[in-house]
């Protein structure tokens, strides 16, 4: 989803976090390398001097693009999903949905799909993608356990419902439809396994 400004915003000093979702946006319609200061600064409708107030450097940015994206996806989604939701079956639900939810989300998957494939050649997109990997997977089975499942099910459980949100993310090709679907039976199951546990 490109990112957009309003003529307030484009006229307005720009900030660092909009330097930031623009980079976000053109590696999410792309790849890592499409990120140029002048492309950004063309597509913000600003100045390089702009760029350089905030960024040292376009390395500067791209480290910046991946904190952001690391907290979006992990530490913000799991405080509103606690926020939101009391019960952890529904916690658990929309965590597994988050990538079918909205645009932005759709948008996200595509951002991540693009560290993905930066990090098989950058070690610090490849460290940013292991810890986010990390967090998530131990949030799932963090879930999976409140509803009683023991720890080491919880995290088979977990490792299991990852590999399905990625898959629904990546899956365009099939219906909404079906990949909530899959969504759903991955969760059944683990509500199933918890009623025997």
């Amino acid at each position: 989803m490109p990112y957009l400004m309003s003529e307030k915003q484009n006229k307005a000093h720009l900030t660092a976090s909009d330097w930031v979702d623009a980079a976000m946006s053109m590696m999410a319609a792309g790849s890592e390398a499409d990120v140029k200061i002048e492309r950004l600064a063309v597509k913000l409708n600003a100045s390089k001097g702009s760029f350089y107030w905030h960024f040292r450097d376009r390395q500067h940015l791209l480290q910046a693009v991946l904190e952001r994206w690391s907290k979006l996806t992990t530490l913000d989604v799991q405080a509103r999903l606690d926020h939101q939701e009391r019960a952890p079956d529904q916690r658990l639900l929309r965590f597994l949905e988050l990538p079918l939810r909205s645009a932005r989300a759709i948008m996200m998957a595509d951002l991540e799909l693009t560290i993905f494939n930066w990090a098989k050649q950058d070690e610090t997109a490849r460290d940013a993608l292991i810890l986010v990997d990390q967090l998530r997977t131990q949030h799932i089975a963090a879930l999976i356990a409140d509803l009683g499942i023991p720890t080491n099910r919880a995290n088979s459980f977990a490792h299991e419902a990852y590999a399905m949100i990625r898959y629904v993310a990546l899956r365009r090709d099939l219906p909404i439809d079906t990949r909530c679907a899959l969504i759903k039976a991955q969760h059944q199951r683990i509500i199933d396994a918890a009623g025997t546990s």
